[in-house]
């Protein structure tokens, strides 16, 4: 027989351990005398006066007790829960069991026969223990077979909550519990504002004048909504158990309903508040995640929800919902994020971080990566100092792997104002396009000319012009200039058949645009933006919908679209009232003709002409992309001779490139040129 202690001889406990060793030492004893048939011999008198004689006279924190006041347990319920873990604890309460019912688990049964030599046992508090809503469901599921079966995975927490020895770090799989006293907040910048708001409201909580309330944290992805909370929850004391939602679609239903008993019986036992995070307004709950956050209005005092956009529609939320949002920094806020972040590193002399904010629109989390990045591409170089061209290789690598879907394709820009030939009116309208991204700062942060323009804040350019006149090239040095990636769309991967696709396609677009502050191409949408259609029937209807949905994004977009169309005409003047530039791309005349050609040809390539470029750019009338490809042409000819670049090998490149527009040239109009 096993020699069971109980702790009779103490007057309280003196660590936190030993509440649970009395409650176990009292079940060994039971299961003692129950197998020994002197249960009328049963030799501590009161068992659970004394429980709380030295539970009253204890200094320490007593994790059964407080569990048994935060969820209301009655003393029949504690019981049961240790006896449904003991052989966890120690192995012979298995053979135990075994003695007295053949099983090494115990039952229903087995906890009444054991209980009654302390008091008797209510009915009440049997059907407790198998009602759904009651909070001793986080403790043990009944089985139908009367098994007090332990309901959480995998055991090590149960034993820890008992044990009051629950630690900080990742326990479940998609649910950790977050500290103060164990974990740092983070040093880095987070929304103040925001952050004193949550501290406020977790104040009232710990006063008692909230309960079961729940706070919504809406804002885009990286902006510091867990860094404000945790901020402020370490200034409180409230320890956070953080749940990923998305770990309840990969499990079975059942398996979900654990976690979320889980994720409620930690809350309770560190008087924390759960924090369900990746949630958005479309988000498509299950009912075990519904039941969760009804189990947090009940045995939280707190609970958050971290969404990307907005409420979600889909959650039982009721009324007792508050939500906090967190809105895009200005650039004045970007600018000390990147200051502050950049801090960490070494940057080479004359490296401003502050063109980054003015250009870039990224979260806290965003600049971290970007800047760990960059610190590595100059690691790989034998540097340790970061310059500009590193901070730009973190940006292209932290783009890439925001790419979702097939329609988008990334646009190299190698063009810069050197390269671009256009008149007077087009080339300044560009200037001016991109003066609104540099300046931006002093113009809506420092002169607050921002608040009066909540609504259509970013850069909208539509470029128009024939075929081959440069609105691709266009958009590719307004990229360049400001640094930014350009990414072009492909409408017909777009526009989808079936009705929602393309405004869910659309959607996602301008999100990633959004987070990876690129410049989104349109090119020749002409397909979407013609004059709106007459209705005939219901195609033609969603149709005009598909292409005012298309409209208001890039008019609520605070980053940059671009979109060509060969012909301005074609467009509904409603249309052309929404974009902030209406750029002209003209087919060159002959002085920009030849001031294309004097520039084609790079320096390094060797160019014998007998004269200038004058008579092919007086009677070749064709677009700035004909002439790259003439000229692209002839130098592939005269490599192949090993010559230098000459009249004829421009000729026969000419001979090619009109045939491929349908004219044919003969030999005396080619030695004519």
């Amino acid at each position: 027989m096993a020699n069971f202690c109980w702790l009779s001889e103490k007057s309280s406990y003196e660590n936190s351990c030993d509440e649970l060793y009395d409650w176990l030492g009292l079940i060994g004893l039971l299961l003692e005398a129950e197998i020994s048939k002197k249960s009328k011999d049963f030799p501590v008198a009161q068992p659970l006066e004394n429980i709380r004689f030295r539970r009253e006279a204890s200094d320490c924190h007593l994790p059964i007790l407080h569990l048994q006041h935060r969820l209301e347990l009655s003393d029949f319920t504690v019981f049961c829960a240790v006896l449904a873990c003991a052989s966890g604890f120690d192995p012979v309460f298995s053979r135990l069991f075994h003695k007295l019912t053949g099983r090494e688990k115990p039952d229903l049964g087995l906890a009444l026969r054991l209980f009654r030599h302390i008091k008797p046992v209510k009915s009440s508090e049997i059907y407790t223990l198998s009602h759904p809503e009651s909070s001793a469901r986080l403790l043990f599921d009944l089985q139908g077979d009367g098994h007090l079966e332990k309901l959480l995975l995998p055991e090590l927490l149960t034993f820890q909550v008992l044990e009051g020895e629950v630690c900080s770090g990742s326990l479940l799989q998609g649910i950790s519990l977050w500290r103060s006293e164990e974990e740092k907040a983070s040093k880095g910048p987070y929304p103040k504002e925001q952050a004193a708001g949550l501290s406020k409201l977790i104040s009232r909580v710990h006063l008692g004048k909230l309960d079961g309330c729940g706070v919504i944290l809406s804002g885009s992805l990286g902006c510091g909504r867990k860094d404000a909370l945790r901020a402020a929850a370490a200034e409180q004391g409230l320890p956070l158990v953080f749940v990923n939602v998305n770990v309840f679609n990969e499990k079975t239903e059942k398996e979900s309903q654990r976690l979320s008993r889980a994720v409620l019986l930690l809350a309770a036992a560190t008087d924390g508040a759960a924090v369900l995070y990746e949630l958005s307004a479309t988000y498509k709950p299950s009912q075990s995640l519904c039941s969760l956050v009804e189990g947090c209005r009940r045995f939280c005092p707190l609970f958050f929800l971290i969404s990307h956009e907005g409420i979600p529609a889909l959650l039982p939320l009721e009324q007792d919902v508050v939500e906090l949002c967190f809105p895009p920094d200005s650039t004045l806020q970007r600018r000390k994020l990147w200051q502050e972040l950049s801090e960490e590193y070494l940057l080479e002399t004359g490296t401003d971080v502050h063109k980054f904010a003015n250009k870039l629109r990224y979260t806290a989390g965003d600049i971290k990566k970007i800047l760990r990045r960059a610190y590595i591409n100059a690691q790989s170089q034998g540097r340790n100092a970061i310059n500009s061209n590193d901070i730009w290789a973190g940006v292209r690598l932290h783009n890439a792997g925001e790419i979702s879907g097939q329609s988008l394709t990334r646009v190299s820009c190698v063009f810069s104002w050197d390269d671009i030939v256009l008149p007077e009116e087009p080339l300044s309208l560009m200037h001016s396009a991109c003066d609104r991204i540099i300046h931006a700062h002093t113009v809506n942060d420092v002169w607050s000319f921002g608040k009066k323009l909540p609504y259509g804040r970013g850069l909208s350019i539509l470029l128009y012009g024939p075929s081959g006149a440069g609105k691709t090239m266009s958009a590719q040095v307004i990229a360049h200039e400001l640094g930014i990636e350009l990414y072009k769309v492909d409408l017909s991967q777009l526009v989808s058949k079936y009705i929602g696709e393309t405004e869910k396609n659309v959607s996602e677009i301008f999100d990633f645009a959004y987070r990876t502050n690129c410049v989104l191409l349109f090119d020749e949408a002409d397909s979407l933006f013609t004059k709106r259609t007459e209705v005939s029937d219901a195609n033609d209807r969603y149709a005009n919908t598909e292409t005012a949905y298309l409209l208001q994004k890039i008019e609520e977009h605070r980053g940059i679209s671009i979109l060509s169309t060969n012909l301005l005409s074609n467009m509904d003047a409603a249309f052309r009232r929404r974009f902030t530039y209406i750029i002209g791309i003209p087919k060159p005349d002959a002085a920009l003709r030849l001031n294309i050609w004097n520039k084609v040809f790079p320096p390094e390539t060797p160019v014998r002409l007998q004269s200038g470029f004058e008579r092919l750019a007086e009677k070749l009338e064709i677009s700035a992309s004909s002439i790259k490809t003439i000229a692209s042409d002839a130098a592939y000819r005269a490599a192949s001779e090993d010559s230098p670049v000459n009249y004829e090998h421009i000729r026969q490149a000419v001979k090619v490139e009109m045939l491929k527009q349908g004219t044919r040239m003969t030999e005396a109009e080619l030695n004519a040129l």
